[in-house]
């Protein structure tokens, strides 16, 4: 990694990466709750047609 003696350019690019590194744990898993919820939405969906027209 850089020193303490790099650059501001330098610094605030690693501390993006560093930012983009952190939050995309969490947007993969904020991902795969809407995923879910879209799946069982669409599941009970097909559930209560196929109830109202049995």
């Amino acid at each position: 990694m850089t020193g303490p003696s790099s650059s501001g350019g330098k610094s605030t690019s690693t501390d993006l990466i560093r930012w983009a590194v952190a939050a995309f744990p969490s947007m993969a898993a904020a991902e795969c709750t809407v995923l879910i919820v879209l799946a069982v939405r669409g599941l009970q969906s097909l559930r209560s047609r196929r109830r109202n027209h049995a």
